[in-house]
């Protein structure tokens, strides 16, 4: 699984030729670096995906909601075994194997703080549609596969059956930062397009700490 994982996870982000297009429109990474939020230059070098530090890279999918180097390629994975006849020896190893089950329910955690009509709302106002169904599509194709695979492992109908106090809390959160991210894709729409304004980057920073404070997790 780790193996088939990786390499669907490797063949978007490295081997898409439009996916740093994507990335960089639809995900304020490149604003970021205008907020003096970090101890370290946000990219060792110029480049591609490989010049990014991991904290920019995180945060800012965090940020659109989206979590996407979280659970990308998951789906993917389970779904092999699944197709292969192992779907009760995955539910098993989730009941019987600790490290396997921890690992299941951090990715379920994060796949219940993705919102997909806020991560298409960002799509929709800042990425080329050119990009938005080559790897668009197959970032939200790949999402409900994973929502799919994990429910069928754990054998429960929801994201967070079994945990409601945290369901409960993402539940509440979500609509108060709904109008943080909303007012923040139309700050960027702007920013793109003014260049350089004081005013608008100011209003960009108190959206950044608004939805990272509201969501209570920075990535």
């Amino acid at each position: 699984m780790s193996a088939t994982s990786c390499a669907s996870y490797r063949a978007i982000v490295f081997e898409t030729p439009a996916f740093v297009d994507y990335f960089r429109a639809c995900t304020p990474e490149q604003e970021l670096k205008l907020l003096n939020i970090g101890s370290r230059p946000s990219m060792r070098k110029a480049g591609g995906i490989e010049s990014l530090r991991a904290i920019p890279w995180m945060f800012a999918w965090t940020q659109v909601r989206m979590h996407v180097p979280v659970w990308f390629g998951v789906g993917t994975a389970l779904r092999a075994e699944i197709d292969a006849g192992r779907l009760e020896l995955l539910q098993d190893m989730y009941r019987n194997w600790p490290f396997f089950q921890s690992t299941i329910e951090l990715v379920e955690a994060v796949l219940a703080k993705v919102d997909v009509g806020v991560g298409k709302l960002y799509e929709e106002c800042l990425v080329p549609e050119a990009l938005r169904g080559p790897v668009g599509g197959r970032i939200w194709a790949e999402h409900a596969l994973t929502v799919e695979c994990v429910t069928r492992v754990t054998g429960r109908t929801s994201l967070l059956g079994n945990n409601p106090v945290l369901k409960r809390m993402f539940d509440l959160r979500r609509p108060i930062v709904d109008t943080l991210n909303v007012l923040q894709a139309r700050l960027l729409k702007d920013m793109r397009t003014s260049g350089t304004n004081p005013d608008l980057q100011e209003a960009f920073a108190s959206t950044v700490q608004g939805i990272a404070s509201g969501m209570g997790w920075t990535g």
